[in-house]
């Protein structure tokens, strides 16, 4: 069976110079499959995309090694997947994405991700999208007639971490951080 593809929802306004910072942060070295699936807008308005334009993405890496590539154009949304060797850094990634008409450049826009550090050994909580386990947390956090506490150990993390974790909800938009304290789940915040 084939690995899922995970969908990074980005609104980019072609219009507004403000650059976006993206809150996806893959673990380095992370096998899954990522697409950013982007959508143009022009002032907040969504607009339609020409049949006759192209789109190139070009990323600069963390180790200032730059990629520049064609992207797609998929039911009004420009669309890339990342390859592995986007995961084989972790740091900042900066990325452009610009929309041509012939050689003609119309418009362009930034956005940033960061790779987190692939630290191993018992320091590492790798990177999940299983939605069970935010669950199961939050669940046992929220229970007040929950006579214990919840630990990292409890819902197959590890122990003794004292860091936060951010999990991507089933949408594919919102995010969740969760709060562990060496190994304890003290708090969850929805982004």
């Amino acid at each position: 069976m084939a690995e899922p593809i995970n969908e990074v929802l980005i609104d980019l306004d072609f219009y507004d110079r403000s650059l976006v910072r993206l809150t996806f942060a893959p673990v380095q070295n992370d096998s899954q499959t990522y697409k950013f699936v982007m959508t143009p807008y022009k002032s907040g308005v969504a607009y339609t995309l020409d049949p006759t334009w192209t789109y190139t993405i070009s990323v600069l890496r963390p180790n200032n090694t730059s990629v520049i590539d064609d992207a797609t154009e998929e039911s009004g949304n420009i669309v890339y997947t990342l390859g592995s060797s986007f995961l084989e850094q972790y740091g900042l990634h900066r990325c452009s994405v610009e929309i041509f008409d012939g050689t003609k450049r119309l418009t362009s826009n930034a956005f940033t991700w960061e790779a987190i550090n692939e630290t191993g050994g018992d320091e590492a909580i790798t990177n999940t999208n299983e939605y069970p386990v935010y669950s199961e947390m939050v669940a046992h956090l929220d229970d007040t007639d929950n006579p214990h506490e919840v630990n990292a150990v409890d819902v197959g993390l590890g122990s003794g971490i004292s860091k936060t974790v951010s999990i991507l909800d089933g949408d594919g938009v919102t995010t969740h951080n969760l709060v562990f304290v060496n190994g304890i789940l003290t708090g969850h915040t929805t982004v």
